[in-house]
């Protein structure tokens, strides 16, 4: 997104965690934290691992699961860095099984039983509730979606009612969303 900013082949971009850059503006518009996504098939095999109270410690989680597919992004981002950095220092280092270019296509593949993947909020608002399950971390990872432009774009009428126009978006992606994801929850540990 940033190389097409700069050569002003378009006005604006969305990204999560954008990096920083002298001739780039950033606008936050929303937060969000990261989500795990796994096939629906795997949960009645997963129930009786979250059948107490409370989270399951992620240890325990992937003593039993991580040893499937994991889907991760292929392309180093702030985000993924800060992912792994994460889920690294809690004992869990992420190999990828399958390496993909956006959590979009990672959604996808866990839509279509491929494996597991880490997600953003708003990525998993658009996976199908009945092919997917959604998990929170207790200890969220979370992220920054803003709004980023070339600082020689001038603040324009078209651009200040396509903020609004993505803000409604979100709220309406969100509050959808915290239907959808399970009331089961993974505590790092370690």
């Amino acid at each position: 997104m940033e190389d097409y900013l700069l050569a002003f082949d378009v006005d604006v971009g969305v990204v999560i965690e954008p990096g920083a850059h002298v001739a780039l503006m950033s606008a936050p518009l929303a937060s969000g934290e990261m989500l795990l996504a796994v096939p629906r098939a795997w949960e009645a095999a997963m129930a009786s691992l979250f059948s107490g109270d409370g989270p399951v410690p992620w240890t325990r989680w992937h003593a039993q699961w991580g040893e499937r597919a994991y889907i991760g992004l292929s392309e180093a981002t702030a985000l993924g860095e800060r992912l792994t950095a994460t889920l690294g220092a809690h004992g869990w280092p992420l190999r990828h099984s399958l390496s993909v270019q956006t959590y979009a296509l990672a959604g996808t593949l866990v839509e279509h039983g491929l494996g597991y993947a880490f997600v953003d909020l708003f990525t998993a608002a658009g996976l199908n509730p009945r092919q997917v399950l959604l998990l929170r971390l207790e200890n969220s990872i979370p992220f920054q979606l803003s709004m980023l432009r070339h600082v020689a774009t001038p603040r324009s009428v078209l651009l200040a009612r396509l903020e609004k126009s993505l803000l409604l978006a979100i709220d309406e992606r969100r509050r959808l969303l915290w239907q959808h994801v399970s009331p089961w929850r993974l505590q790092m540990d370690g």
